[in-house]
């Protein structure tokens, strides 16, 4: 969970606001950094650094490792807001 008073970076602050306008509870926005997180951790990368084909690779790895469709949805919907609404 992250605390407003956590130093996070302005990619992760502007995703916190896009999340916060649209109207997104407390777990969603945990989760969604969550991924974010899990994202930046495997390409060892900022993910404004990360590139399509990464990110690719990436959801395959985990669909590899036997993570469920459902968390990969949850990622995917994550990455949407950050790429598309935050990084776009």
């Amino acid at each position: 969970m992250y605390q407003k008073s956590q130093v996070l970076s302005s990619h992760l602050q502007k995703m916190i606001f896009e999340m916060e306008l649209r109207g997104y509870s407390q777990y969603t926005k945990d989760h969604y950094l969550g991924h974010i997180r899990l994202l930046e951790k495997h390409t060892n990368k900022s993910a404004p650094q990360i590139t399509p084909d990464e990110l690719k690779k990436y959801l395959h790895d985990r669909i590899q490792a036997g993570i469920g469709y459902s968390s990969i949805t949850i990622s995917c919907s994550a990455f949407k807001i950050l790429f598309n609404k935050v990084l776009g």
